[in-house]
């Protein structure tokens, strides 16, 4: 298979009480514009991809508008609902923002020993009086393993 990133912007992910805002400082031009006081748990979800065995690089790009102190902000997670699983995650603390409303790309790393038919990049559970504003998912595959018996 070629080895082709994907990037997914507010055109495909979803979200659960959140806006699609313009943002002129987005690589896109428009974001997911989130809340604490608009969402229970997830606040972007999506897009529901295959993904085949293999290791990836994950990178979520984003922006707050809390900085400094180590209160929890969001949990970044690659998840699969057919295997109800969580395929790899990270915490963003506020201590990992060096300025507020300026953005940051955080990274996962993810492994997967079989074919996920459906990979979702999520943002979980907002703490209060916190907004993020999402720019883009990117997947980037390092490697695929392929067996040679399938022809």
């Amino acid at each position: 298979p070629t080895l082709l990133s994907a990037r997914f912007t507010c055109k495909e992910l979803f979200t659960t009480g959140g806006l699609i805002v313009d943002d002129a400082t987005s690589e896109s031009g428009k974001v997911i514009k989130v809340t604490s006081a608009q969402t229970n748990e997830v606040a972007w979800f999506g897009p529901y991809i295959c993904l085949e065995p293999g290791n990836y690089t994950v990178k979520f790009k984003l922006k707050t508008n809390v900085v400094g102190g180590y209160e929890k902000i969001i949990k970044l997670d690659v998840y699969s609902n057919s295997m109800q699983k969580e395929l790899a995650s990270v915490d963003i603390y506020s201590v990992n923002i060096t300025k507020a409303l300026t953005w940051h790309t955080f990274t996962l790393q993810l492994n997967l020993p079989v074919r996920v038919a459906d990979a979702e990049f999520r943002g979980l559970v907002l703490v209060n009086d916190v907004t993020v504003f999402i720019d883009y998912v990117e997947v980037t595959p390092l490697n695929i393993f392929t067996n040679s018996n399938n022809k």
